[in-house]
């Protein structure tokens, strides 16, 4: 009883919507009126039976035009459509009795009345209207006595009852999908956003929004792919029975996602390795798969409803999945949910650039600070070395020259570092810098580092060169110092894409840690080479770690 009044209560206080009400007054006043004519300029209206609805369809005629008149010259407010309906229910449904042995066109008002009802009140309104209906007929006829003085009375009454749930039933489809619709953009528009911090490998955690997504529009999953300007990966994040998975493969991991024909088109289909599917309104079988067949069985993909959103710095695709049946309605929510995406991604991608300006600017002072204070320590350092080797015997002097070795080398990696800050599209040759660094490595680190190149004629960003002397020192370094190594093997292929390095020593391996490890149980159980893996994220590179009691094998990939 409780929830009938609150019903009834927020149906007398709804929210005003002129468009809706200027339709009702302008159709009630245009039947009232229509009505009126056809019965005063019919050839029967001598008939007495016409008399008290010539008299109702003026009285309601009157009243229409006054409430068009009032709904101009008063302020529009809320609180009056349901007394207003309550009034146009009891005139036609008095109307309909009289009219019942009349004309069949008294249909029309029925069809009028549940408008109204659909239009203020969804699926509540037609439900409601079509029972006062259903009831106010029984009623009058009951109270009348209709059923023992006219052997036709229940028939008629039957086949207006059946009228009414029919027409009834529909608005109430009609209503409860626009309802739906209204709470799906409401719901929508209470879109939670990703964490405004990325992770260590810069991925962005978008299980909030996709979970929101798959909550509000009832689906099992929601699959997002995207790329970002100037970055060769593909990322994909997916939502499914709860569980969030976020990946990063190479761009041309899935070839086309999409067939070419299809790039900038929303569409829906119930099974992709149909090529049936539909868009704007029409059904359409593809000449060829309408997904690509490596993302086919990447995701399991059947169901789909898909649409693309581009930015400036992203573009992908949004898919919602695996549901039973597509309507238009559903490819115009995809297209807002993608338009969301797209402001999300574009977000997170400025956040990206900014992290990127900070840490310039925090690099260029830390530039500055290196430059006038650590290198010229180290360069005096040196000369007071140098002096010191006039007084010094042989094996001092070996010593001596050693000790300077080094500080000439932290110089160098020094100045390049000063470079770095500098734009440079300088290319190296791959195999003279890495013959470079393992000589150096080697010396320092007193053990054996036999090295390939393939291509051997491969060459290499001066910035990532440098960052190849880092990765190599700090893992040269581990091998030896933990792994008590005497032998550590390089190897390097180059594609125009990707640099992979494998790094194998010969050394005890990581104690109780034996397996093949990827970034995912790296970070999860927090350990292995955390240098390697922070400066390896920076670049957007990835590293498997591999150990046994023969040694440990590290696997970097980075993008070239």
């Amino acid at each position: 009883m409780a929830a009938l009044t609150e019903e009834l209560y927020f149906a007398g206080h709804k929210l005003f919507d002129l468009q809706v009400e200027r339709l009702i007054v302008l159709l009630r006043v245009t039947l009232a009126a229509f009505a009126l004519a056809a019965f005063v300029l019919s050839p029967g209206q001598e008939d007495p039976t016409t008399t008290p609805v010539v008299a109702i369809l003026s009285a309601y005629t009157i009243f229409g035009i006054l409430v068009a008149l009032i709904s101009v010259a008063v302020p529009a407010r809320t609180g009056w459509q349901l007394p207003l309906h309550l009034v146009d229910t009891g005139i036609i449904a008095l109307l309909l009795f009289f009219l019942e042995t009349i004309s069949s066109t008294s249909f029309l008002l029925y069809t009028f009345l549940l408008l109204g009802a659909t239009v203020r009140w969804n699926w509540r309104g037609a439900l409601w209207t079509a029972g006062s209906l259903l009831s106010f007929e029984l009623i009058t006829a009951l109270a009348l006595g209709t059923f023992a003085s006219d052997p036709n009375a229940l028939i008629n009454t039957s086949i207006q009852g059946a009228f009414i749930l029919v027409v009834g039933g529909m608005f109430a489809f009609f209503g409860a999908a626009r309802e739906r619709n209204q709470r799906c953009l409401i719901e929508l528009a209470a879109w939670p956003g990703a964490a405004g911090e990325t992770t260590l490998n810069h991925s962005i955690p978008l299980n909030a929004p996709l979970a929101h997504i798959a909550r509000v529009l009832q689906l099992p999953r929601v699959l997002a792919l995207w790329t970002l300007s100037d970055e060769p990966f593909l990322y994909a994040a997916l939502w499914a029975s709860g569980k969030y998975r976020y990946d990063r493969k190479p761009a041309t991991a899935f070839g086309d996602w999409i067939t070419p024909a299809l790039t900038e088109v929303t569409f829906a289909s119930l099974d992709v390795t149909s090529n049936e599917f539909f868009s704007t309104g029409s059904v359409i079988t593809h000449s060829s798969p309408l997904l690509s067949e490596s993302l086919q069985r990447e995701f399991q993909l059947k169901s789909v409803a898909t649409a693309p959103f581009t930015s400036t710095h992203c573009a992908g695709r949004i898919f919602l999945l695996d549901k039973p049946n597509w309507g238009d309605d559903d490819l115009t929510l995809i297209e807002i949910v993608a338009s969301l995406m797209a402001v999300e991604l574009e977000q997170y991608a400025l956040r990206l650039q900014l992290a990127d300006t900070v840490a310039i600017n925090e690099r260029n002072r830390l530039a500055r600070d290196l430059h006038d204070g650590v290198l010229q320590d180290l360069t005096a350092a040196g000369l007071q070395l140098k002096a010191a080797t006039a007084h010094a015997g042989e094996k001092a002097k070996m010593i001596i020259n050693d000790v300077l070795q080094l500080l000439f080398e932290e110089q160098r990696r020094i100045r390049l570092f000063l470079e770095d800050q500098r734009p440079s599209d300088e290319r190296l040759s791959l195999s003279r810098e890495l013959q470079r660094l393992v000589e150096q490595n080697a010396r320092k680190w007193g053990c054996q580092i036999p090295y390939s190149v393939s291509p051997e004629d491969s060459t290499i960003r001066r910035k990532l060169a440098q960052q190849l002397d880092f990765i190599l020192a700090e893992a040269i370094a581990n091998a030896v110092r933990h792994g008590r190594a005497s032998r550590v093997d390089v190897t390097v292929k180059k594609s125009a894409e990707y640099m992979q390095l494998w790094i194998r020593d010969n050394g005890h391996g990581v104690e109780e840690r034996n397996g093949v490890y990827g970034e995912a149980e790296l970070a999860a159980e927090n350990w292995g080479p955390s240098s390697l893996r922070s400066r390896i994220a920076e670049l957007n590179g990835s590293l498997v770690l591999s150990s046994s009691p023969e040694g440990v094998e590290l696997r970097v990939d980075l993008p070239g």
